[in-house]
């Protein structure tokens, strides 16, 4: 018997044009060889009119959908959860506590130089920058490092160790593609295997309690931008102004919401823009830091030059050289 014949006890069985398309729906060979066939028939106009009006309500859908795409590019803040994950995020704040400021206090064992840490973190910066990570990872990486720092004695050797596995650990908790670890051990020039890495990320996870989910900052400040009018300028200005505060050795102390505030009223006094405050906000320490900060970046106590430069960039707004200069007339005015 030849493929092309038919066995006797099979008879070929005919499909209406409706039943072929029902079959053509679930057979996947079937859709991957050809899409179906469109059926077309006569419809009533009442059936036309239940059509246009679903096509509408469908683009009106997509428009509102893309509209608040836009608006909440950061999926943490959708805005039926907003308030409830800011509520959650200031208990988590008050959990935790400030970060004992160990590189104020100069009798402190803890205390290694803010010349060093200056070194360690321009360096966690450029790697940083490499990786092409989010914010967010620094942010983190710098608040882990802090805090393990502030509980531990750390060799002068093991500071790069300490500064990449730091880096390693947030951005398991940040980002969604991660480089390889052999990448990390091969950026720190040798000084850390991969091994090593493996065994300062176990050692850190358990001094900390593995309890490394610090609210951050980047959060407060969407919020703060979005309850209140700011420009793009504004928001650039105040991501510099963050980021330069975490990486300055006197604002270690500093509650996430707290070093967010400063930074986000900094950045809108600069571009003359009015800003609400809250009565919790008119705290003590903020207006000190608020001065010192301002301080800080006019003259600053430490060379920070790989955030100097990453914030020169057009990608980053070039708002490094326009935020200092505000600061320098700000402070000359002020004496």
């Amino acid at each position: 018997m030849t493929t092309t014949e038919r066995h006797p006890k099979f008879t070929q069985i005919s499909y209406s044009e409706e039943e072929e398309m029902a079959l053509a729906l679930i057979d996947p060979v079937s859709i991957k060889r050809t899409a179906p066939r469109k059926i077309t028939k006569k419809v009533h106009d009442s059936e036309n009119d239940v059509r246009q009006s679903t096509q509408y309500k469908k683009l009106k859908l997509t428009k509102k959908i893309n509209y608040l795409d836009i608006k909440h590019k950061d999926l943490l803040m959708v805005s039926e959860y907003n308030d409830d994950i800011l509520k959650y995020l200031y208990r988590r704040e008050k959990q935790i506590g400030s970060t004992d400021n160990y590189m104020k206090d100069l009798a402190s064992p803890y205390n290694f130089g803010s010349s060093m840490r200056a070194i360690l973190i321009d360096w966690l910066i450029e790697v940083h920058e490499r990786f092409h990570y989010v914010q967010e990872t620094l942010l983190l990486a710098i608040a882990i490092m802090d805090k393990f720092l502030s509980q531990n004695l750390v060799t002068m050797s093991r500071l790069q160790l300490l500064a990449v596995t730091s880096l390693f650990i947030a951005a398991k908790f940040e980002e969604i593609k991660l480089p390889k670890l052999s990448n990390y051990s091969y950026i720190t020039d040798g000084a850390a295997s991969a091994k090593d890495i493996k065994k300062a990320e176990a050692y850190i996870l358990k001094s900390l309690r593995f309890d490394i989910s610090i609210p951050n900052p980047l959060n407060f400040l969407t919020k703060y931008s979005e309850s209140n009018k700011t420009s793009e300028r504004s928001v650039q200005m105040s991501k510099y102004i963050l980021e330069h505060l975490y990486c300055s050795p006197h604002f270690i102390n500093l509650k996430p919401s707290q070093a967010s505030t400063i930074a986000f009223h900094l950045a809108k006094q600069i571009n003359n823009e009015t800003c609400e405050l809250q009565a919790e906000e008119h705290t003590t320490i903020l207006r000190e830091s608020y001065r010192e900060l301002v301080h800080e970046i006019a003259q600053p106590s430490t060379n920070l030059e790989a955030l100097f430069e990453k914030y020169k960039e057009e990608v980053n707004g070039k708002v490094y050289q326009e935020v200092r200069d505000w600061c320098i007339t700000h402070v000359t005015d002020s004496t």
